[in-house]
């Protein structure tokens, strides 16, 4: 007796868990946990409707598991897919300054600021001198252009 008379409440106490773990801890980043812990929801259910007897839950937990990650896979793909390409708005964004040296497309020209040695690129050519905003971020990086 003991275990195999609350297998279907085990069943789905563990669905419960696997869940939270996977949206609690992980944050969604592994699929597997919520489809396991859906499919054992679901097979706990359809024990206690007596849909499944307890010799044949393993393999109705495999099966259940192979269908809903066959029935997931696509919405799943189709959302991870999504990318956002906005431009983010930082500190550094429109920053001004003068030009100690002349920049190129070609150039290793660099310039301090906040404690960090920035390269500059520019897509024109600018002088020593000119007055430049910064208009793109990428790491250690700095893309400007000509102040109007």
């Amino acid at each position: 007796m003991g275990f195999e008379q609350y297998i279907a409440e085990w069943l789905i106490a563990a669905g419960i868990a696997l869940i939270i773990i996977e949206v609690a801890l992980l944050g969604m980043s592994t699929i597997v946990l919520l489809i396991g812990g859906v499919s054992m929801i679901l097979v706990g259910l359809s024990h206690q409707a007596d849909l499944v007897q307890t010799t044949n839950l393993p393999i109705t937990l495999a099966i259940t598991i192979a269908v809903l990650m066959i029935l997931s896979y696509r919405p799943l793909k189709k959302i991870q897919n999504k990318t956002d390409h906005k431009v983010v708005q930082t500190e550094f964004s429109n920053f001004s300054f003068y030009l100690e040296s002349d920049v190129n497309p070609n150039s290793e020209t660099t310039y301090r600021y906040s404690g960090i040695e920035w390269k500059l690129k520019s897509k024109v050519p600018i002088s020593a001198g000119s007055e430049v905003k910064v208009v793109k971020m990428d790491v250690g990086v700095m893309w400007i252009v000509l102040s109007e």
